[in-house]
C-alpha cells in the first residue's frame, strides 16, 4: 500500500486531505490509510500534518482512531517525527490523551534527547487535558 501513496504530488495531497472536510466515509478511509503510511515524498508530512488538524473534525470509527493513535505514538517510539510532527501529537492527545501521557511518561526517559523533549511537550499538556 505504501508504493502506491509514494507518487502523490502535494496537489494530489490536497484534494486527498480535501476529503476530509467532505465528511466522506470512503475518504475519510483513504486518508487513514495514507496516514498510516511511510513515504517520503515531497510533501507528504505536511500533508500528513493538515489531515492530522482536520481528523479532529471528521466523524472516526473506534478502529480509526485506534489505528491513528498507535501510528503517531510508533513513529514516536521509533523516533521518526517529520516536519509538523506536532500536529500529529495533538492529534493524539484529541484521540486519546491517557494513552499518550502514559506513553510520553516512558519515553520522557528516552535516551534520544529529540524523543525526550517531544515526551516532555506531551506531558506538559497534560494539565490542559484533565
Amino acid at each position: 500500500m505504501t508504493n502506491s501513496f509514494e507518487s502523490l504530488t502535494k496537489a494530489d495531497l490536497h484534494l486527498m486531505a480535501d476529503q476530509l472536510l467532505k465528511g466522506d466515509a470512503t475518504g475519510i478511509e483513504s486518508c487513514v490509510c495514507y496516514f498510516e503510511a511511510t513515504t517520503q515524498g515531497l510533501w507528504h508530512n505536511r500533508a500528513r500534518a493538515m489531515m492530522a488538524r482536520r481528523f479532529k473534525h471528521c466523524d472516526l470509527t473506534v478502529a480509526q482512531q485506534q489505528r491513528l493513535a498507535s501510528c503517531i505514538l510508533d513513529r514516536l517510539a521509533k523516533g521518526a517525527a517529520g516536519e509538523q510532527f506536532r500536529d500529529q501529537l495533538k492529534l493524539g492527545l484529541h484521540l486519546d490523551a491517557l494513552r499518550f501521557f502514559g506513553a510520553a511518561t516512558v519515553l520522557s526517559k528516552d535516551p534520544r534527547s529529540y524523543v525526550r523533549k517531544l515526551a516532555e511537550w506531551i506531558l506538559n499538556h497534560e494539565t490542559e487535558k484533565r
